[in-house]
């Protein structure tokens, strides 16, 4: 509901300035720490969800899979993906508001709160992380071809690369937060990073000879769930639940939260943090120490009838 002269969209603005969930950075960390752990413990469920075994296209899904996990919070308006995607952001970050907004104020029942909650509305639910990997597999598969700097292409491999360019920038951006920052503040710095990132994308992608970009969309939701997941960890919590919530709960967008733990607090920053940069680490090397090498690993096909899928 509003009160005196602010309207709905102030409102919605002014809720969406808010953050209660993990840093960033705890985010895109523990996207490494999920990824490593299931390369060295599980590799052949792994390459069957991505369906390829190109050690180009791994790592690219690694570093989409690591971005991926700030796409939720583009519902925030002071949320690091909005600032990093600059125009683009500010775009998405309005769809995101939006649609939630939308969704919420659709998706209700008596005990839901009257006015929406974008932070934690429907792009941090799990059901809304799958639409979103849909519409990656829409965007990749648009016909048609033509040729860019020498380079034939479709639509699709276009939209691919734009895209995973664009969670590349995401993951450098947080990973590496006070060096691109401070490299940032000059618009040729913006533009190198920028340039970079497409030109490293475009790298793997091409390299690997492939115009499948299941992986992509595979990427994105796992980095989506992730953050979900991470966010029920703090004490503002997260409707993970949704839309089972409605029946379980008599509410759609209840919050589920595991802990009390303040969201930027000293728990996430001393323990948490660590914790996950130990985990991708330790995995890491134990991924190295038992395969030795991405090409040690059975390929897709292989992958998937060991474990019964045809």
């Amino acid at each position: 509901m509003t009160t005196g002269t602010e309207c709905y969209t102030d409102l919605i603005r002014r809720q969406c300035n808010n953050d209660h969930g993990f840093m960033g950075l705890t985010h895109a960390v523990s996207g490494l720490a999920a990824v490593s752990a299931t390369l060295a413990f599980a590799p052949a469920y792994m390459i069957a969800a991505l369906g390829t075994k190109s050690v180009p296209l791994i790592i690219l899904a690694i570093l989409c899979c690591t971005g991926a996990t700030l796409l939720p919070d583009l519902d925030n308006t002071t949320s690091r993906a909005k600032k990093d995607w600059g125009v683009f952001g500010s775009a998405m970050s309005g769809l995101f508001r939006g649609s939630s907004s939308i969704v919420q104020t659709a998706i209700r029942t008596r005990r839901d709160d009257p006015g929406p909650n974008p932070p934690r509305g429907a792009w941090h639910t799990i059901p809304f992380a799958g639409l979103l990997a849909v519409i990656i597999c829409a965007g990749t598969n648009i016909g048609g071809s033509f040729t860019l700097g020498g380079l034939t292409m479709t639509g699709g491999t276009l939209f691919g690369w734009f895209f995973s360019s664009m969670l590349t920038l995401l993951t450098f951006s947080c990973i590496s937060k006070k060096q691109v920052d401070k490299f940032r503040k000059s618009t040729a710095g913006e533009g190198i990073i920028i340039i970079f990132c497409f030109i490293l994308s475009g790298a793997l992608i091409f390299s690997s000879g492939s115009t499948d970009f299941r992986w992509l969309a595979v990427a994105v939701f796992v980095g989506m769930v992730i953050h979900v997941v991470g966010d029920c960890f703090t004490a503002y919590g997260c409707p993970i639940l949704f839309p089972l919530s409605g029946l379980i709960r008599g509410k759609f967008w209840w919050t589920t939260h595991f802990t009390k733990m303040k969201a930027g607090g000293d728990a996430e920053k001393w323990l948490v943090l660590p914790l996950f940069i130990i985990i991708a680490l330790v995995c890491f090397y134990i991924f190295i120490f038992s395969h030795g090498s991405f090409n040690a690993l059975p390929d897709a096909t292989t992958s998937m009838k060991t474990l019964g899928i045809n």
